[in-house]
């Protein structure tokens, strides 16, 4: 139905036609707004740019209408100043917005001075910002304030904060409240919690609501829980749509419990998504294949990125190279963030340069964390010390862990010290293994 004929219908939509020839700036937002419902933009925008022009007092809710079509075309400029129009006219909406986009600049000072006006007219959304943007103590003040206007993101965001802290049991009444809301990061962080305490029963029952109501975390999530309790064929259905939503996680898994012709897409998924650990793994495809190119390039990306696999395979790689100085570098990030291999690998480069006393307390630290080799390893320094009764402790504990040169030197430690019938045993595994003690 055309415009003319909807206008003509009784006498309310005759004293539109004359309001709106008087440019009455209500009347020419109301026409705007009939266009815009049957999905004609372009004659919409035409009267909202028409009342929001009309009159002393401006049409503010037509300058926003306004903006917003201008936003969605692309035309960042324009939109602007019609959101600012609307905003000096007390639309409350535009002054959020405006606040928006001054935070999508990185401009926060500025954005807290707008949000700050828009929450002193009762936007909720704006108390919700402003609290992401505060310090602590400010930011508690607006999450509650955010809270006491029904918003269900912050009675999630306010009760991490309490959890955090090690108020488990606020932060559970916080994230019931958010879920009961139907927000599903309120959810996934009940279940999580839930999970957290073994009650994994009442812990999917909120992961599977917010998975099925699009919650992308809470899909990855359920997949693991269902990935540990061996239904992985259910798992991969959940990682499936969490990653097809975006979660990097989730197409790493994927990646994980593909087959191989099949890992190697959903690995290269991940790293496209910036999974640092998938960069390492498709690297180490990479060199498996000896294209150690195309692998040093996405070990040193996984290790800048914060993996620490990532750092111990780039510098396991670079001192292959002869580049022991960056090696070192990578290697000592990674063991003192705690990765075994690295420390394994680092007190091994200081072996072989003669520094054999850190080398020992990296080896230590290695052993004492479970790592088979460096047992071997720091067992061989005590025996070098003459301490054989501590290189024979190490050598016992790394033969446990199947490390095949703890089991020869454990069986002729014994020999030598003529405890030949375990000796005989040990040498009987070494044989077993391809090996032939001294």
């Amino acid at each position: 139905m055309g415009i003319k004929a909807w206008l003509t219908t009784g006498k309310r939509s005759i004293d539109f036609v004359r309001a709106a020839g008087r440019e009455e700036p209500e009347a020419l937002f109301s026409i705007g707004g009939y266009y815009f419902r049957r999905g004609n933009k372009g004659k919409a925008e035409h009267w909202y740019r028409a009342a929001a022009n009309a009159g002393e007092a401006n049409h503010a809710g037509s300058a926003f209408n306004l903006a917003v079509l201008l936003d969605e075309r692309g035309e960042d400029g324009d939109a602007e100043q019609w959101y600012r129009k609307a905003a000096e006219r007390g639309h409350i909406d535009s002054t959020f917005q405006v606040g928006f986009l001054h935070h999508q600049r990185g401009e926060d000072e500025a954005a807290r001075e707008w949000w700050l006006r828009a929450a002193e007219s009762g936007n909720v959304t704006a108390m919700f910002n402003l609290a992401t943007i505060a310090a602590d103590e400010e930011a508690e003040s607006w999450y509650r304030k955010a809270i006491e206007g029904g918003d269900a993101d912050a009675m999630n965001n306010l009760g991490r904060r309490y959890e955090t802290r090690g108020d488990h049991a606020e932060a559970e009444a916080l994230y019931r409240a958010s879920a009961t809301a139907g927000n599903v990061f309120g959810m996934n962080s009940l279940a999580l919690l839930c999970e957290e305490r073994g009650e994994i029963a009442e812990a999917e029952q909120w992961y599977r609501r917010a998975a099925e109501q699009g919650g992308i975390a809470a899909a990855a999530n359920l997949g693991n829980l269902l990935n540990r309790r061996g239904e992985r064929a259910s798992a991969r259905e959940w990682w499936l749509r969490a990653a097809e939503g975006g979660n990097k996680t989730a197409m790493f898994d994927l990646a994980l419990t593909a087959p191989d012709d099949e890992a190697e897409a959903w690995y290269r998924k991940a790293t496209e998504a910036g999974h640092a650990d998938a960069m390492n793994n498709l690297g180490a495809l990479y060199r498996k294949r000896g294209d150690n190119a195309e692998a040093e390039s996405l070990y040193r990306a996984s290790a800048a990125a914060g993996s620490a696999v990532g750092m111990s395979n780039f510098a396991d790689l670079l001192r292959n190279q002869g580049d022991t100085v960056e090696a070192e570098q990578w290697y000592r990030r990674a063991a003192e963030g705690g990765h075994l291999n690295a420390m394994n690998g680092l007190a091994e480069l200081l072996v072989s340069r003669g520094d054999c006393a850190e080398a020992e307390q990296w080896h230590r630290k290695a052993a004492e964390g479970g790592h088979a080799p460096s047992m071997y390893e720091y067992g061989k320094l005590r025996l070098d010390h003459g301490d054989h009764a501590e290189a024979e402790i190490w050598w016992r504990k790394g033969a446990a862990a199947g490390d095949e040169f703890a089991i020869c030197n454990l069986a002729t430690l014994l020999g030598q010290q003529g405890r030949d019938d375990e000796a005989a045993i040990w040498r009987a595994r070494a044989a077993e293994l391809g090996h032939e003690p001294q």
